[in-house]
């Protein structure tokens, strides 16, 4: 979805990656992988950094009044989108199938504040992108990329083409099954 003042959200289609997985292990995968996902987003941003591929992120504080208010209010002095917390506490993650939809799910003021953030029309035209816009064909930073892979990977049977899964996920109970087997009877 593209961002707008209306509506803030990344989505990901895993389809592909969730056919080399296991049919009963495919929404598991998902909802770790969303949870990792809105996690990631919410260490970026803490740090002051985009987690956008190529994403633009002002960490500094322009406005010395603004920096002086969060000072007093025990507030970090680095844009990390938490002045009052509301914003990326609505942040949501859900899972459709093999979707996966990132959102801003807060008041409308929030969701105007996230896409002026991400969009660099809020506050004076200052940009902290923390969402990719899939209507520009941005994604997430490599190193998140990696984290993606790296779960699929756990879940993963084997190579094999999607119609294959089911036969080596049967064989591999089978083996396990024989395996149990021989151990009892050598024991």
């Amino acid at each position: 979805m593209p961002i707008n003042k209306s509506r803030v959200s990344y989505t990901i289609d895993l389809k592909e990656d969730l056919k080399q997985i296991p049919r009963k292990d495919r929404k598991k995968a998902a909802k770790k992988i969303a949870d990792l996902i809105r996690n990631q987003i919410l260490d970026y941003t803490a740090e002051a950094r985009t987690p956008v591929q190529g994403g633009e992120y002002a960490s500094s504080l322009k406005n010395k009044k603004y920096k002086e208010f969060k000072r007093k209010n025990k507030k970090s002095t680095r844009a990390d989108l938490r002045l009052r917390e509301s914003m990326m506490r609505s942040l949501r993650s859900k899972v459709n199938g093999s979707k996966i939809t990132i959102e801003i799910k807060g008041s409308k003021k929030d969701v105007a504040k996230a896409s002026g953030h991400n969009k660099g029309d809020y506050n004076g035209g200052v940009k902290r992108q923390f969402l990719p816009d899939d209507s520009k064909g941005e994604s997430l930073k490599n190193p998140i990329q990696k984290k993606i892979k790296s779960i699929l990977e756990t879940y993963q049977v084997d190579d094999a083409p999607p119609i294959f899964l089911a036969y080596a996920e049967e064989e591999r109970r089978k083996k396990a099954e024989e395996q149990e087997s021989e151990e009892v009877n050598d024991g």
